[in-house]
């Protein structure tokens, strides 16, 4: 007996609604996986762009600090001007009192760096200045240049150590000197000056002379007394010096001096603020005029500096008023089906295209020198 009006589906309508199901299925499964892996791309080049931009963004916060000496004319300082003596040996060490320094697109041959790990063809970017925020007051008057600076006892002076590099100054005297020897009392922190001990060492133990003149490098001219610092007017400060660089791991590097185990002054300890970079690049704007005003009136490498005088080869940093930082970094995977054919024109140089799959962001940061003066 058969029921009339009953209904159902037959195998070839039940095979055919699967099959239709699995299409649908599978077309909406390829829809979201090609979603998916298109999110995720866009999300390497956004933390790409977001890494480099913190790194560069933690670079300029340092750089707008160089070139800052307190009350001393910036230019004076490494310079051999009457009242200023620079008791420092010209330092192999990249030690510098440049505001603001640069080394372009270094060779495997020349690397400045013990370690021997910069990326060959980056340029490098260096700094100095003294801490602003270091509290170095003297406790007691230093009674002859070469007698130890006595200092009143704080958590900055009582953390200096043999190797570091200080600055004291009363404003219209200074001295750059290391620290070879630092002794820790109740309430001071006696710091030693002794000459011809470290590397790159003291030249003369003389801090300080009345005429400013170039017997003060000679020793008998530390022995009058009252020709010292004076305790009223004078304060000691951390000297700080630095450089920013890519080693051959593409890692964006922040690298500061300071002493090793032998109080020698050394660069070690980089501290990382970018991974996967392939290349850092520098424009320096540099202020061309025959009277500086200040103003920047050109951008260059570091090999196009201005010289201090037409016939030197020294570059003249002190005509630096702002730096423009490159960063090229890629994405950590391979992007399938991409290619890169992207020119990247940097400061001195185009950069060929890569022709691989990664994914390229490139970050400039521009940086005004607010300690440099005209």
């Amino acid at each position: 007996m058969r029921w009339r009006g009953a209904g159902g589906m037959s195998l070839v309508e039940l095979m055919v609604a699967v099959a239709v199901t699995a299409v649908v299925m599978a077309s909406v499964y390829a829809g979201f996986s090609a979603h998916h892996r298109l999110y995720g791309q866009e999300q390497q080049v956004l933390e790409r762009q977001q890494s480099l931009r913190m790194a560069l963004d933690m670079a300029a916060q340092i750089l707008q600090q160089a070139g800052y000496w307190r009350c001393v004319d910036a230019r004076a300082v490494g310079g051999g001007s009457p009242g200023f003596k620079n008791t420092l040996k010209d330092a192999v060490s990249l030690f510098h009192t440049h505001p603001i320094m640069g080394l372009n697109n270094v060779a495997e041959s020349f690397d400045p760096f013990a370690d021997k790990q910069t990326l060959q063809g980056t340029d490098v970017l260096g700094y100095s200045f003294i801490e602003p925020a270091y509290e170095g007051s003297l406790s007691r008057d230093q009674d002859r240049p070469h007698d130890p600076l006595r200092l009143v006892k704080n958590k900055d002076t009582s953390a200096l150590k043999e190797g570091h590099i200080v600055f004291v100054t009363d404003c219209r005297w200074s001295a750059l000197f290391q620290v070879t020897s630092v002794s820790v009392a109740e309430n001071e922190v006696v710091v030693d000056h002794a000459a011809h001990i470290l590397i790159p060492g003291n030249v003369t133990r003389c801090l300080r002379c009345d005429d400013g003149g170039s017997a003060c490098m000679e020793e008998w001219a530390c022995a009058a007394p009252g020709t010292g610092f004076r305790k009223e007017t004078s304060s000691l400060h951390r000297v700080r010096v630095g450089f920013f660089r890519v080693n051959r791991k593409g890692e964006f590097q922040w690298i500061e001096g300071g002493p090793d185990g032998a109080g020698r002054y050394v660069f070690s300890g980089p501290r990382t603020l970018a991974e996967n970079v392939e290349d850092f690049q520098v424009e320096f704007g540099v202020d061309t005029d025959p009277m500086p005003d200040g103003a920047v009136d050109d951008w260059v490498s570091a090999d196009a500096m201005p010289k201090t005088a037409s016939e030197s080869d020294v570059p003249d940093w002190g005509r630096v008023r702002a730096v423009r930082g490159h960063l090229l970094g890629r994405t950590q995977r391979k992007v399938k089906g991409h290619v890169d054919t992207t020119a990247y024109v940097f400061a001195d140089r185009k950069a060929e295209p890569a022709a691989d799959a990664y994914r390229r962001v490139h970050m400039v940061k521009t940086v005004g020198i607010r300690n440099a003066v005209p």
